[in-house]
């Protein structure tokens, strides 16, 4: 059987990403990075909604029916859906203003890894984030201790977990 993929939304993004869908409003959401941009689809690809923000977007976490968790260049952004109100509620990396917020994902237990990367040309200097019950944490790398080989993450992007454990 073979199955060929079809395009869903034309929306002639810069660089979307982070796709996720909501179960309860039927909605896909995504990111245009580049273009500081939110989106909402209905299951058959027609955009619903936009917002627009001063800051990049990266990735997006469900948090209730009326309310996402933005991962943006300075830090965690609650967004309600109704209001479109936007509240900041967590720093990210403010000593790092080269870095931005990057590609992320909710563990089942709730958790949120969040991905950090290079905005442009310069130092290497991405890390991965656990985000649980108002605690950040720096998993990695964990400065003062970076190496010449943890100094190598540029692009952080934590992968989604699975939904049972891996047989090692």
């Amino acid at each position: 059987m073979t199955q060929t993929a079809q395009l869903l939304v034309d929306s002639q993004c810069a660089l979307g990403e982070g796709p996720v869908w909501h179960v309860e409003r039927q909605q896909l959401f995504w990111v245009d990075i580049n273009n500081k941009e939110l989106f909402a689809a209905s299951a058959d690809g027609e955009i619903q909604q936009s917002w627009a923000f001063d800051e990049m977007m990266a990735a997006i976490a469900i948090v209730d029916r009326d309310t996402l968790v933005l991962v943006g260049e300075t830090g965690l952004k609650r967004l309600d859906l109704q209001s479109g109100a936007v509240e900041h509620f967590f720093d990210l990396e403010r000593d790092v203003p080269t870095n931005r917020g990057n590609d992320s994902r909710v563990h089942p237990s709730g958790a949120f890894w969040i991905g950090t990367m290079v905005k442009d040309e310069g130092p290497k200097d991405g890390a991965v984030y656990h985000y649980l019950a108002g605690k950040l944490q720096r998993i990695s790398p964990m400065p003062p201790f970076r190496t010449r080989r943890a100094s190598l993450l540029m692009v952080a992007a934590p992968i989604g977990p699975t939904p049972r454990p891996v047989a090692s």
